[in-house]
């Protein structure tokens, strides 16, 4: 019983994108020969963010490890609530958790 409190009293963390999260963003493409669906991975850091107006993030920008995915566009960078909302395609670690 006491352990279900404890669990309870945990907040689950956002999964909007903070400064030096790692993002893995995975694009499932078409099959390849073999009928299976290819899967391409990008992995970066963010390292700006901008904010609206109203306070949400409308620009987050990642410095990709190796080049970045087809439709990041370097000078808009991504919606912070895509990031958040779309979880087949982006995972978010933060302090070394992935956060879900």
């Amino acid at each position: 019983m006491a352990r279900f409190l404890l669990e309870a009293n945990v907040r689950r963390q956002s999964r909007m994108p903070k400064l030096g999260d790692l993002i893995i963003e995975t694009r499932h493409h078409a099959l390849d020969r073999d009928g299976n669906k290819k899967q391409v991975k990008h992995v970066g850091l963010v390292y700006h963010i901008k904010l609206d107006p109203y306070g949400h993030q409308r620009n987050v920008y990642i410095e990709w490890t190796q080049s970045a995915p087809p439709h990041y566009r370097k000078e808009h960078g991504y919606a912070g609530v895509n990031i958040h909302n779309s979880r087949r395609e982006y995972s978010v670690i933060r302090d070394g958790k992935e956060i879900e």
